[in-house]
């Protein structure tokens, strides 16, 4: 497995100078050579990572607040950690690529530790951005992935609670973005799952059934807290119409600090127009799929499938975003500077080939199941109507 480096930097974001706030590497470094190095990481879908003087590897999902240190100032202790840290995080990496464009400004600390790691006889040096190339194989599966799940029909609104099952993984495609791969099809914008037997209730919270979950006050939590998908719609909204009201939309009232601390600044009847404007874009803009799969340890956390089933979307060389599309807007730079409507696990292994029969059989399984309850509903409507015909 390859990863693609580069060092750090002394210009950094100023407006976190003197604050407490952390941030990625992608928001807190802005000179252009790492600008540029993360951008094409980003755009080929590629492992990429920081090398810092103070922190030693830094990987996309990781936090670190502004500091000031120059390689001249790593003491002999602190840079005896450093190839220690290189060695430990990047042992699971077959193949290390090193991006310094400008030999002659290679800082003498950062060739000491590419020559002091274990891993050196991995490591190869290279000089041009355009030289960062895809992963052929995440790329491929990527194309397998969407021509597989050709073979199940898109849901759209609207539908029913009892039209799903208890556990699975769903597939959202987004109206005006297409893949990459050929011929016609509709991209995957977004992929997800539920911890065991809420399937049915997270598709909910999704699409709101009812108006249960509309009747909020200012001490209570709204739709977008119960759905992450829903906020990160909501911030591309207001970010796009430069909607001052963004702060408070980003904020939990799940929790009673939060209720105490901003509910008094809350809008109520602004919340519900935007939450509504989600519903709508939603019901009206999104379709998705889903596969059948049991246990929730198979499905969730960095060892489910849904972590490599992003990893394998958002680390396609040819799927990418239209101009239009409505991610471009957001002012998470997960979303922005990628293709999916998520900021975790884009950076995870691809589908595996254990993945690959895994997900023939939940299709096949899912088609089934699909055929079964379509004859039951047949069975139980009157007049020997379906259901999905009725209206």
């Amino acid at each position: 497995m390859r990863i693609y480096i580069t060092h750090c930097s002394a210009r950094k974001n100023p407006s976190l100078k003197g604050s407490r706030r952390k941030v990625t590497s992608d928001v807190l470094y802005t000179s252009p050579r790492i600008k540029a190095f993360m951008r094409r990481c980003q755009q080929t879908g590629v492992n990429w990572a920081i090398l810092s003087d103070k922190h030693g590897i830094v990987f996309p999902d990781q936090k670190h607040g502004w500091y000031e240190k120059s390689p001249d100032e790593v003491k002999p202790t602190e840079f005896h950690e450093l190839p220690e840290n290189f060695d430990r995080q990047l042992r699971r990496y077959s193949e290390i690529l090193f991006y310094r464009p400008n030999p002659v400004r290679f800082h003498g600390v950062y060739r000491r530790i590419l020559k002091k790691t274990r891993h050196h006889a991995r490591v190869k040096q290279f000089s041009r951005v355009d030289q960062i190339m895809p992963d052929g194989a995440t790329t491929k599966a990527c194309g397998w992935l969407h021509q597989q799940l050709k073979r199940l029909p898109p849901i759209r609104y609207p539908f029913a609670e009892e039209d799903f099952p208890d556990n699975g993984v769903y597939f959202f495609y987004e109206k005006g973005e297409s893949w990459g791969h050929g011929g016609r099809g509709s991209r995957i914008v977004r992929i997800g799952t539920s911890k065991e037997g809420n399937f049915k209730s997270r598709i909910g919270d999704h699409y709101l059934w009812g108006d249960s979950k509309m009747k909020f006050g200012r001490n209570g939590a709204a739709p977008r807290d119960r759905s992450i998908f829903r906020r990160n719609l909501g911030r591309a909204l207001l970010w796009r119409d430069q909607d001052g009201y963004l702060k408070l939309w980003d904020t939990s009232f799940t929790t009673r600090v939060n209720r105490r601390k901003y509910g008094k600044r809350r809008d109520i009847r602004k919340e519900k127009q935007i939450e509504k404007k989600v519903t709508r874009l939603l019901r009206r803009n999104f379709s998705f799929k889903f596969i059948l799969l049991e246990g929730q340890a198979r499905r969730m956390g960095t060892k489910g499938l849904e972590s490599r089933l992003i990893g394998t979307v958002a680390r396609c060389a040819y799927c990418f975003p239209s101009r239009n599309w409505l991610g471009l807007s957001s002012p998470k730079e997960q979303i922005k500077n990628g293709k999916l409507w998520l900021i975790h696990h884009r950076d995870s292994d691809g589908i595996a080939p254990l993945d690959r029969q895994a997900i023939r059989k939940a299709i096949s399984k899912t088609k089934q199941w699909l055929k079964d309850e379509e004859r039951a509903r047949f069975r139980e409507s009157p007049n020997g109507v379906s259901s999905n015909e009725i209206g």
